[in-house]
């Protein structure tokens, strides 16, 4: 019986260390790294983020070391179903649905992930602490396999890897979020779009 007693108390201690999951802030900014592993490309943009009305916004950001590089606005609303792409080079926009194969997903744990554990990164006394989950395709309704990490405090994203399959996925860094939305106008169309 003791022995019994003694499992349970070790397993309601684990149980009780694994963290709860946790929203990131409604609205957010700052950059993201993005590399497409079917693509083998790498894109830096800034991103502005509002989980209340459903919109992305990503600026790209220019590669000195790139000629002739394309840089590119992507302003998606998913509440009206429509994305505009403006190419910032020429002020080329266009105005399309959304694809059905980018379905919002507001940046937090999903309810169905799991955890799989924290880690510490920095030196001396400038540390963050994050947790990392994960969501294995058959969990996920689209099939598709998660992998995020977050900071445990504020719940600010910092990486996320999903994959549709091994030719199709790609892998996210966040850095330098600030939360709030700086400029009221990050999400109006440009008026060529219309």
């Amino acid at each position: 019986m003791m022995r019994l007693m003694a499992a349970l108390l070790v397993l309601g201690m684990a149980q009780a260390q694994i963290p709860a999951k946790c929203a990131t802030p409604p609205e957010w900014e700052g950059r993201v790294s993005t590399f497409d592993h079917g693509k083998n490309t790498e894109v830096f943009s800034k991103i502005s983020y509002d989980s209340h009305n459903k919109r992305l916004r990503f600026v790209d950001e220019i590669d000195p070391h790139r000629s002739g590089q394309h840089v590119y606005e992507r302003l998606v609303l998913f509440n009206e179903g429509v994305q505009y792409l403006v190419d910032v080079t020429d002020r080329n926009c266009t105005k399309s649905p959304i694809d059905p194969h980018f379905e919002w997903h507001a940046w937090g744990i999903p309810d169905n992930s799991t955890f799989q554990g924290e880690s510490t990164i920095g030196a001396l006394d400038y540390t963050i602490t994050l947790s990392s989950w994960e969501m294995p395709a058959y969990q996920h309704p689209r099939g598709w396999e998660w992998h995020g990490q977050f900071t445990t405090e504020y719940c600010v994203p910092v990486s996320e890897v999903i994959a549709y399959d091994v030719a199709d996925s790609i892998t996210r860094h966040f850095f330098d979020l600030t939360i709030g939305i700086s400029d009221p106008n990050a999400f109006v169309p440009p008026s060529n779009c219309e």
